[in-house]
């Protein structure tokens, strides 16, 4: 009895616990390799959404490039300006105010507004510091050719340069709402089978946190 015991323990008991610690390795080895991949596509997919989003933003940048490069060919008086402004806004969503720019004078459109008795109103002074910051912003890019991004008063503005007019840009104010529900849905399309893109924060113009979950989380609070 005691031989036929050692040679079960030999032959079957021992073997099979062997085999069950190396499958139970081979499978903790799997997960993370699993894990690593998970990892991977969505950090691939975060990346893609950022050129997707950038690439929106300078797709609609160069339709306003275009649309008052085109105005001011046909004159671009002040009520020509005007109408091509508002059906810039009524077409594209994303854009919330169109503005053209001369350096250094300032803003050709919208004309600033005379001041009150009280001093300029916050409107006005937003506009200022807008003007500020974009005149910092040529001043930084020599070659005059990139879409320059930036955000004052929790405000994201797109501008470029108009070819052939020096000192001259046209730009747009960023309309939260609407690239926020474009942001939703790229989200959506790029979220994989194994996980979800989350986009959790104030909005546009601000710190925003992006959080990434797979599908059999819960969703987060």
């Amino acid at each position: 009895r005691t031989r036929l015991a050692l040679i079960v323990l030999v032959l079957v008991i021992l073997p099979t616990a062997l085999l069950s610690i190396l499958a139970s390795r081979v499978l903790r080895n799997w997960e993370s390799i699993l894990q690593r991949r998970l990892e991977t596509s969505a950090v691939a997919a975060i990346w893609d959404v950022s050129n997707r989003l950038h690439s929106k933003l300078e797709e609609v940048s160069e339709e306003v490039r275009t649309s008052m490069a085109d105005c001011l060919a046909r004159g671009g008086t002040p009520a020509e300006i005007s109408r091509t402004a508002l059906r810039l806004t009524q077409s594209n969503r994303i854009v919330g105010q169109v503005y053209l720019f001369m350096n250094p004078m300032g803003f050709i459109y919208p004309e600033r507004a005379p001041a009150g008795r009280d001093g300029p109103d916050k409107p006005a002074m937003e506009k200022e510091r807008l003007q500020d910051a974009l005149k910092m912003e040529i001043g930084a890019d020599a070659g005059q050719a990139r879409m320059m991004c930036l955000v004052t008063d929790d405000q994201v503005y797109c501008f470029t340069h108009l070819r052939n007019r020096k000192g001259l840009y046209a730009g747009y104010r960023v309309n939260p709402e609407a690239f926020n529900r474009h942001l939703e849905n790229v989200l959506k399309w790029l979220s994989g089978s194994d996980f979800v893109l989350c986009a959790r924060g104030p909005g546009i113009g601000r710190r925003d946190d992006v959080e990434i979950t797979d599908s059999f989380s819960p969703p987060p609070g």
